[in-house]
């Protein structure tokens, strides 16, 4: 079936996140420890192979989100069939970034860019691809796996200008909606250094000229005033606050909220227009390239795994949904004052939680040890007991002959002064039964 397949002259690779990549040093200073990042090659078996990509840094996270436009490359695919030292494959390799030392390899991605567009023709659709990290010089046993995208590159035309010049002469003459959206825009975080817009024109421009837009909408959770007034204090005196947060693609907007029925947590509307929260701001994450039935691909294999019944304010919720979102649409991470409030709740509740752990363990420990204490207490004195049996037996006190001591050792849960006297009537008893019968035959005679 591959064969069928069209390879394209040229494609775009994007790298757009790993997960679980453990580090030689994790968890040696800090809980997250690794700083990884990717060097793309040409080639698979030379290590002189030609670099053509290397991705930004991402600091003390095992989870690292690049995407944006730090993390795509064009490969010409007829120039790596031309070059006669190269295999036609591509290398990732990752990389843990080191301070005092050479950095630590994390392990590498193989792929042939013919084989992984004949995946996606089998995919209905979904774009993004996940490949477990395989051992690489220097990192025998590596952790982990990486997801990214290739797609064909549409050859450059200048009727392409010609829109992009016409969505930008629109925004000019743009509807009352239109400009509060740009008006309340700013640039998401993987915009940064050479590729920061300078100014709102330039933020503009790079809407006017992206394929398929993603802007990230902020709401202020519920419509209560006093919230308003607290998220506009916490966010510039504590880099947090209490929101809402959704995505939108393709006219609509996609977010997540908990139901007690067993359906989809995932939900849209138009976008700003959330009824239950009020508005607060927009941020454009990027240009993520996918035409909207690839879109509807992603949010169609999200849904299954965000339903309304595993809604949890701290850990998953519409923030956390709209930062999946994003990674998948290739358009890199949120900005962290989003969900910081959330982040430090839920190491707050993991905080309490390990706490009460700890005091079970120790109560139950101590129980334990008082019940061990008791047992042992229980077994000194059947002991006791045994060899006071055991020595009243030998004096000829207590049992008759022919009974063994230990029967009696075993059975008996009285004290050894009740069972002498219980022996010693029984005695009596025998002794009056044997002169009342001498009387009768005495008598008979």
């Amino acid at each position: 079936m591959a064969s069928n397949i069209e390879i394209p002259r040229k494609v775009s690779l994007k790298i757009l996140r790993a997960a679980d990549l453990l580090a030689a040093d994790y968890n040696i200073t800090t809980e997250d420890s690794s700083d990884p990042y990717c060097r793309v090659l040409l080639g698979a078996d030379q290590e002189d192979g030609k670099l053509i990509l290397e991705t930004p840094v991402q600091t003390q996270t095992k989870n690292p989100v690049w995407g944006g436009p730090l993390s795509l490359v064009e490969i010409d695919l007829e120039e790596v069939n031309r070059h006669k030292t190269w295999s036609p494959y591509v290398t990732v390799r990752l990389y843990d970034r080191d301070v005092l030392k050479s950095d630590d390899p994390l392990g590498q991605v193989v792929f042939h860019p013919g084989r992984i567009m004949a995946e996606m023709e089998c995919s209905s659709g979904y774009p993004n691809v996940w490949r477990d990290v395989e051992p690489s010089p220097g990192c025998p046993n590596p952790t982990g796996r990486l997801q990214f995208r290739l797609l064909p590159t549409t050859e450059h035309d200048d009727t392409a200008d010609a829109v992009h010049m016409s969505a930008k002469d629109a925004l000019a003459v743009a509807n009352t909606e239109q400009k509060n959206l740009l008006q309340s825009c700013n640039a998401g975080p993987k915009y940064t250094g050479s590729t920061s817009p300078r100014n709102k024109e330039e933020l503009h421009r790079l809407i006017s000229i992206s394929q398929t837009p993603i802007f990230l909408h902020v709401y202020d959770v519920s419509n209560q005033e006093k919230i308003q007034k607290i998220n506009s204090v916490t966010k510039v005196a504590a880099g947090g606050g209490i929101f809402h947060a959704a995505v939108q693609a393709f006219g609509l907007e996609y977010s997540f909220g908990g139901c007690k029925k067993n359906v989809t947590g995932v939900f849209k509307n138009k976008p700003r227009k959330c009824p239950m929260h009020h508005y607060r701001e927009s941020i454009f994450l990027g240009d993520c390239d996918l035409s909207e039935a690839q879109v509807k691909a992603i949010i169609e294999r999200m849904k299954p795994e965000w339903m309304g019944p595993t809604y949890n304010l701290l850990r998953k919720n519409c923030c956390s949904f709209s930062k999946e979102f994003a990674a998948e649409l290739g358009v890199g991470n949120l900005p962290a004052w989003l969900y910081k409030f959330a982040d430090y709740g839920a190491r707050w509740e993991d905080y309490q939680n390990a706490r009460k752990e700890a005091k079970e363990e120790e109560k139950g420990t101590s129980t334990l040890k008082e019940k061990e204490e008791e047992a042992q207490e229980e077994k000194s004195e059947k002991e006791q007991r045994q060899e006071m049996f055991h020595n009243t037996a030998s004096s000829g006190e207590l049992f008759e002959e022919g009974i063994e001591v230990s029967e009696y050792a075993d059975s008996v849960i009285i004290t050894p002064l009740d069972q002498i006297m219980a022996v010693r009537v029984q005695r009596a008893f025998r002794s009056s039964s044997s002169f009342g019968s001498k009387v009768d035959e005495s008598c008979k005679k």
